[in-house]
Parts: structure tokens; C-alpha cells; sequence
């Protein structure tokens, strides 16, 4: 579903040193404070 809706996919997109990047595909945990010490995130 997430991919037929374009203001979604939006989300997945970042810059990083400067270029758009993709970051559809990755892995995180269910700690979703990224200053928490068991917070997770893996871009593929």
C-alpha cells in the first residue's frame, strides 16, 4: 500500500553528503526514540 501512495514514499527519501538517497529498504527495532540506547536502524 505504502508504495502506491506517493506523499508516503516521499518519506523514504533523504539526502546524505549532499545526494537524494533511498531508504525504502531497512530494518529497525521497535524502540522508535532515536535516543534510546536499544533504538535500531539499519538502511539496506
Amino acid at each position: 500500500m505504502t508504495r502506491r501512495d506517493n506523499s508516503l514514499m516521499r518519506q523514504y527519501r533523504d539526502v546524505y553528503d549532499g545526494r537524494e538517497i533511498d531508504i525504502e529498504s531497512h530494518i529497525k527495532t521497535s524502540q522508535s526514540q532515536p535516543n534510546s540506547p536499544k533504538f535500531l536502524r539499519v538502511l539496506l
